[in-house]
């Protein structure tokens, strides 16, 4: 994947990363979408978030929430980048039970509450970052938004999936092989595409920014900018 439209960047330097000691929560869309989609958008997030968090230097605590219609909190804001790395490499096992759906403005409640609770550390800055393909389906996100902005916390938000749309091939129930996720409507194979407008909303109500990953560098490109502008 990389990163395109929200605003580009050229190639990826390999250094160590600091966003100056701050506290991170990353919030990851776990919904069908984005774990069954074609267009490899979850292994590519796997992947890029492993080799960001190899770089950094150890000043930041980072912690992950991964969403799908519920939210849970897969690892806990902390140091321990290994149990980030761990749990990234197990995001579709860390979905289950969380609805196929995406549920985004009750992932961000929710990872602004698992910032608030955990104890902090001198006067921190604090921000999210969330990577999603933006599908929620008209959900409003002004609670959302407004919790953030009243709690200080800048959203930063990646936009993965080709916005073409692309088709979901889901495990068979009897374990073997897969099948495409059906349209009730069409009886054709349900499609799913990166919709930015959410994303980009979310992102500069709050003092963040949208970025958009697609295949030239990538979400590990994107987090490296994001250090530089927090």
């Amino acid at each position: 994947m990389a990163l395109a439209a929200g605003d580009p960047i050229l190639g990826e330097h390999d250094q160590r990363l600091s966003f100056g000691g701050k506290d991170i929560m990353i919030t990851v869309d776990g919904s069908h979408s984005m774990l069954y989609a074609e267009d490899g958008r979850l292994k590519s997030t796997q992947a890029e978030l492993k080799e960001f968090v190899e770089k950094l230097k150890g000043a930041d605590r980072i912690g992950l929430v991964v969403f799908g219609g519920q939210a849970r909190t897969a690892a806990p804001l902390s140091m321990r980048y290994n149990n980030f790395i761990f749990k990234t490499e197990r995001l579709e096992f860390e979905s289950r039970g969380l609805g196929e759906t995406s549920n985004l403005p009750g992932a961000i409640l929710h990872a602004i509450k698992a910032l608030e609770t955990t104890k902090k550390v001198g006067d921190r800055e604090r921000f999210l970052i969330v990577i999603s393909d933006g599908e929620i389906f008209g959900a409003e996100l002004k609670a959302a938004m407004d919790l953030a902005k009243q709690k200080g916390i800048a959203i930063y938000t990646i936009g993965v999936g080709d916005p073409k749309g692309v088709k979901m091939a889901i495990p068979k129930a009897e374990g073997e092989g897969t099948e495409y996720i059906i349209d009730d409507k069409t009886g054709q194979p349900a499609l799913t595409a990166l919709v930015e407008e959410p994303l980009r909303i979310l992102a500069e109500s709050t003092g963040g920014k949208y970025f958009r990953a697609e295949k030239d560098s990538g979400i590990n490109a994107v987090l490296a900018r994001i250090a530089e502008l927090s």
